[in-house]
């Protein structure tokens, strides 16, 4: 009892220390997001869905990890019909294959496989790829060349090895289909841009889920060979 009593002073400090840091961290993120939407006023219509989302996790929620402009997009496109690849899977995992006849998710984490397995087990046309770390990633890289030429609606770039991904993926979009590159401000990405060549895209900045920093992620419109 008395070692019991003695601790308690040194348990409440440690709670005392864990809920500042916690302040601390909330007051960050709230500045950092205020900035967002000095920066873009626009992106306040995003604002209640982005506090729902807030220090939770985007398979849990599933959602995308990208933009609210960028899902609302892609929600008012994809239907039953649809053909979706993602390199690197989540959230996003899950809410496509509410919405779209085929999935299939590139995926080099073995937790993350099974996890991602059990979590759309109850879909029919979802496949996730068991994809090891092979020797520079060269399996999950070419995991897409399976399929035939523009044999998808949408690929999604959002694993590892970006760039080499995106070439492999380019040809495997329908004209008029679509391919998002995420994080795609990030220097290392840039030759994507190179080799999507004429194909029109536009970059869309602003709030997602569970993001306390604003998404960068580009949309590529394939056009016809």
């Amino acid at each position: 009892m008395l070692e019991h009593t003695a601790s308690a002073p040194a348990r409440a400090h440690e709670a005392l220390v864990r809920a500042a840091r916690s302040s601390w961290s909330t007051a960050q993120d709230v500045r950092r997001l205020a900035t967002r939407i000095l920066e873009d006023p626009q992106q306040s219509r995003y604002l209640r869905r982005w506090l729902s989302t807030y220090r939770r996790s985007t398979l849990d929620l599933e959602l995308p990890w990208l933009p609210f402009q960028v899902i609302d997009r892609l929600d008012a496109v994809l239907d039953r019909s649809s053909r979706v690849f993602e390199f690197g899977g989540g959230g996003s995992t899950v809410w496509l294959a509410r919405r779209v006849g085929e999935v299939v998710t590139a995926e080099h984490d073995p937790e993350w496989h099974a996890l991602l397995t059990e979590r759309t087990r109850q879909f029919a046309g979802v496949t996730v790829l068991d994809l090891d770390m092979s020797p520079g990633l060269d399996d999950y890289v070419a995991s897409i060349d399976a399929f035939p030429d523009g044999f998808f609606d949408l690929v999604v770039v959002d694993g590892r090895e970006r760039v080499r991904c995106f070439h492999h993926a380019l040809p495997k979009v329908r004209p008029g289909g679509v391919l998002i590159l995420d994080d795609s401000q990030r220097d290392r990405y840039a030759r994507a841009f190179g080799i999507a060549g004429e194909h029109r895209h536009v970059t869309i900045r602003g709030l997602a889920p569970c993001k306390t920093t604003r998404a960068h992620t580009t949309v590529w419109t394939v056009r016809d060979a």
